[in-house]
């Protein structure tokens, strides 16, 4: 991604034009030559990221999930954070040991549905 993309997403994500209305983004990582996507639902306005409370800043918005992890019988925290400047996000679960670092999923408002 060129520096020129890169400033311009910078912009896109950090300025929200209408903090009332959610908006998605698409989010897609390579890992293992397999493509990954994921999609975040941000609304500005009720602090939300795919409906789970968020805090938002100038520079990050952080939240947390949890999923229940059938082998260790116990729930277990997702944290993921979405760097606005960078366009960038990534998420982990609490108490994990991860064998390769963490994949960064690279961000951009997803196209509207043509149908």
């Amino acid at each position: 991604m060129s520096v020129t993309t890169q400033l311009a997403l910078a912009t896109q994500l950090a300025i929200a034009p209408d903090v009332g209305t959610p908006f998605i983004l698409l989010c897609k990582a390579t890992i293992g030559g397999q493509l990954l996507t994921q999609n975040l639902v941000v609304n500005y306005r009720d602090k939300a990221v795919n409906g789970k409370s968020a805090v938002i800043n100038e520079t990050m918005i952080t939240w947390s999930d949890n999923e229940f992890d059938p082998y260790r019988k116990m729930n277990m925290v997702n944290r993921h954070e979405l760097n606005r400047l960078a366009g960038t996000y990534r998420m982990w679960t609490e108490g994990v040991v991860y064998a390769a670092p963490l994949p960064t999923y690279h961000c951009e408002k997803a196209q509207q549905p043509k149908f």
